[in-house]
Formats: structure tokens, sequence, C-alpha cells
């Protein structure tokens, strides 16, 4: 310890070497503070500032990596909510995904059944239509023959009116009446 005061001695001294008149008088001003300085510094070893110093400087250092600590669990932290929502994302990507083919798939589905309906209602629309020309051409056929039957019935009861005979008529009408008679009873 007294190597040290020597040492820090010869050091604050080195400047008063270089004042002019006798180093060892109080009217020397660099001896007078070098003298001070002597006396502060062994009042702060005295006292033991370095160490309270150091205490200080430990606790400050104590703290600091307390933050520190608190800093790089945070930072795992945010890593991890941040590795969470990136999977969350990406889930969530995915399902997206799955309810667009999905949503194409019920829409191709959909298009197809509209498509079978349309098949549907139109050859039933169809079929009608043509049952309704199969009968307008029974009706129309059987109005051609019911019409050439009375016309024919017509020039046939002329043509007989005109050939036959009253008694030819009577027996004709007679046989037709009973003809008529045994295809009714």
């Amino acid at each position: 310890m007294t190597c040290r005061l020597a040492l820090l001695i010869m050091i604050a001294a080195s400047p008063g070497m270089a004042a002019s008149g006798p180093f060892f008088s109080l009217y020397n001003t660099d001896l007078v503070v070098a003298i001070a300085l002597v006396i502060f510094i062994g009042i702060i070893i005295y006292f033991k500032a370095p160490q309270f110093a150091g205490k200080l400087i430990d606790v400050q250092i104590g703290e600091i990596r307390t933050q520190i600590d608190r800093a790089a669990s945070l930072r795992a932290e945010s890593a991890q909510s941040l590795e969470a929502a990136r999977r969350e994302a990406e889930e969530s990507v995915k399902h997206a995904e799955q309810i667009v083919a999905q949503a194409r798939d019920d829409a191709h589905l959909h298009i197809e059944m509209a498509e079978a309906r349309i098949r549907d209602v139109g050859e039933r629309r169809l079929a009608a239509a043509r049952e309704q020309v199969e009968s307008a051409e029974k009706a129309a056929l059987q109005a051609v023959r019911s019409e050439a039957i009375n016309q024919a019935i017509e020039i046939a009861g002329k043509e007989i009116a005109t050939r036959l005979s009253d008694s030819d008529h009577r027996r004709l009408n007679a046989q037709s009446l009973n003809e008529i008679r045994e295809k009714i009873g």
C-alpha cells in the first residue's frame, strides 16, 4: 500500500518539479495541490470508497444482467409467439385453400345437378310436346276420317237414292237395322 502511495506521490509531484523556486515551500502552489491530492486520495482509501464504488458497480452490473436476461427471455417469448403466429397463418391459408377447393367442388356439383335438371325438364317438355303433336295428329286423322266417312255416306246415300227403287231401299234399311240390332244386342 505504501508503495502505491509513493508511486502516486511521485506522479503527482512531477509537475511540481517544473515550478520555479523551492519545491518544498508552502508558497509553491504545485506542492500544495499535490499534498491536497494525496490527502484526498488517502481519505477516499480510508473510508473504503473504492470498495463502495465497486459494490455500486456490482449492483449496477447485476441489474444490467437481470435486464439482459429479461430481454433475452422476452426475445425468446417473442420468437415463440412469432413462430406460433406463422404456424397459425399457414394453417389459416391451408384452411382457406380447403374451403375454396370445397366451394369449387360444390359449385361444380351444383352446376352438374342444374344441367341434369335442365336436361330432365327439356326432355319432359319435349315428350309433352311430342304427345301433344301425336294427339293433334290423331285428332286430325280422326277428323279427316270422320269427314271422309260422312262424305262417303252422303255420296253413297245420294247414289243409292238415285239407283235403288223404293222396295230395294226398304229392304236395305231393314237389313241394316237387323245388323245393328245383332251387333248391339
